[in-house]
């Protein structure tokens, strides 16, 4: 009786001790370490969704093949890469500027008429066609040769003379097209070293300067008053008002960012002229108004940036 006591006793104590020496897991612990649990197990199975899926991008992604630019032989060439519509679809802008950077050693042995006929080409996209912003991108490499910037700008210089005396011809063209097209190359954003309207720096930029400041010329002469105008000068002084009021309505605010100074000659030229000159015919006068009250707005932080200009550039 006494042994069974004795061993019962024994297993007990054993059991106890071995009951006592066990950890004690705390409820929010054993919650804790589940919850643990649980996000990692997710966090994986997201992390390989994420995986798979970016490879399965990347192997779906097609890859973009280098364009190796075309050599134009000639400036017929040339001429059928920037007007043909079949072939302008074919390639972007820049892969046209591409092709004619390529095409250096054509370029560099064009003959006087070949120039001329490649400038009236691009003037004729200019004010027919709309695509004067397209045509100013292509302009730096040209502007490398001297036979072509003498050509353009003896062009720019012929067709303002005949838009101001009146002698444009073609019923395609509208008045506003001449002045949008200068108003292109004065905004427009020229590589280093052809920004500044220098004539050793943008030859063109610089001519396209001094047109317009031909016109607010005009303008300034007749706003001084005196003897009454003849009428072939006050048609002049009419084409040069409206001339300037297209230029503004064209360009908007980017003119003035674009050229300061020239838009502070414009805005003193049209307020006298709005408050002195009586040459101006009364509907020229409020496109003056029209264009006076806009330079007010372009000074404001706040105001639009916008240009009233097309382009018809193919890409791809």
């Amino acid at each position: 009786m006494r042994t069974a006591l004795a061993i019962a006793f024994k297993d007990w104590s054993l059991s106890s001790r071995t009951s006592s020496t066990r950890p004690r897991l705390d409820g929010n612990n054993a919650n804790r370490r589940m919850f643990a649990s649980i996000q990692s197990t997710i966090r994986s199975g997201r992390d390989s969704k994420s995986a798979a899926a970016a490879s399965s991008r990347i192997e779906r992604e097609p890859r973009r093949k280098e364009y190796t630019p075309l050599v134009l032989k000639s400036v017929d060439e040339i001429i059928a890469q920037l007007t043909d519509s079949g072939k302008r679809g074919e390639h972007s802008t820049d892969q046209i500027k591409q092709n004619l950077e390529a095409s250096s050693s054509t370029l560099a042995e064009m003959w006087d008429e070949e120039w001329a006929k490649l400038v009236e080409v691009l003037v004729k996209m200019c004010l027919v066609s709309d695509e004067a912003v397209f045509v100013v991108e292509l302009l730096p490499i040209c502007m490398k040769y001297a036979d072509f910037l003498e050509a353009f700008r003896e062009r720019m210089i012929a067709v303002a003379s005949a838009f101001v005396l009146g002698e444009q011809a073609g019923g395609e063209r509208r008045q506003e097209q001449v002045p949008a097209f200068l108003g292109s190359m004065l905004c427009a954003r020229w590589p280093r070293g052809m920004h500044r309207d220098t004539l050793e720096s943008n030859p063109i930029l610089f001519t396209a300067i001094e047109i317009v400041r031909g016109w607010i010329l005009v303008v300034q002469d007749s706003n001084e008053g005196g003897a009454k105008k003849s009428e072939e000068t006050t048609e002049l002084l009419n084409r040069c008002s409206s001339a300037l009021a297209a230029l503004c309505e064209s360009q908007q605010r980017s003119l003035w960012l674009s050229r300061p100074e020239l838009v502070d000659d414009m805005y003193k030229c049209f307020k006298r002229a709005i408050t002195h000159n009586l040459e101006i015919d009364g509907d020229i006068k409020c496109s003056l108004l029209h264009s006076y009250m806009l330079m007010t707005e372009w000074t404001r932080s706040k105001a639009v940036t916008s240009k009233c200009s097309t382009t018809q550039t193919a890409s791809r």
